[in-house]
């Protein structure tokens, strides 16, 4: 510390094992929890994190786009995720934090992660991209593909219809300045018979520290503009709505 020209003894670590923690106050250093500090400075985002950002989010629609293309009859889940996986490595990308990907029979209730099934004709196949793309920038988007030659059932298109309500109202509900708890109560209601498995989350928006029925329900959405709250939201960042569970016919 005196090689830095201080004489603070006050040391903020980001997560690391307790070994490292005792080892520090054995020199006499005070040790504070530096996530708090350390999400404050993250709502700032530089051109370069942006420009990063946006990379990370154009790798993981193409991966989704080649995942798309490639539903055929013969494919199984974990084919399907594993070109998702492929894309991400193949474009400088990281990790995926699961491998979330279910189809027919299986899509619901959710949180499943792929499996040797065969995709069938007239299955909905789901998946979530958990995704660690290029330079640790994560992006978690949702979808739902529907699989085969015939048109959807009615059921799914229903659900469709359903998903596109709740999307389309919880995004207007978003600007600056409203608040958690004016979200939560003015969110699209899930109608009673989808309640049981709905998501646990009406909104989440990944490096938002922002998930609707878990954060504060005081706290406000602040424009990227005061580059300040750990609620605030970036332009650059996609909220993920989280739509209805969907259901095979």
């Amino acid at each position: 510390m005196s090689e830095i020209g201080t004489t603070n003894r006050k040391v903020a670590v980001e997560y690391v094992n307790p070994s490292v923690t005792q080892a520090l106050q054995r020199r006499g250093l005070e040790v504070v929890d530096a996530v708090s500090i350390v999400e404050g400075a993250r709502v700032i985002k530089s051109e370069d994190e942006i420009a990063c950002i946006r990379w990370a989010c154009a790798v993981a629609e193409h991966g989704i786009a080649r995942m798309q293309q490639s539903m055929r009859p013969g494919v199984t889940e974990v084919q399907l995720w594993g070109i998702l996986n492929y894309t991400n490595l193949a474009n400088q990308g990281g990790w995926h934090e699961g491998r979330m990907l279910a189809s027919g029979p299986r899509i619901n209730p959710w949180l499943q992660e792929a499996t040797q099934r065969v995709n069938e004709s007239g299955d909905l196949v789901g998946f979530d991209t958990d995704m660690v793309g290029p330079f640790g920038y994560f992006c978690d988007v949702s979808r739902t593909f529907y699989y085969g030659k015939n048109p959807p059932s009615a059921r799914q298109r229903q659900l469709y219809q359903l998903a596109y309500e709740e999307l389309q109202t919880n995004m207007k509900l978003i600007r600056p300045g409203v608040s958690m708890k004016e979200l939560q109560a003015s969110a699209w209601p899930v109608p009673e018979e989808f309640r049981e498995q709905a998501y646990p989350c009406v909104i989440q928006g990944s490096a938002c520290a922002m998930n609707i029925r878990k954060s504060n329900p005081h706290s406000a959405v602040r424009s990227r503009m005061t580059r300040r709250s750990k609620q605030g939201w970036s332009s650059a960042l996609k909220a993920i709505l989280a739509p209805l569970a969907s259901e095979t016919a």
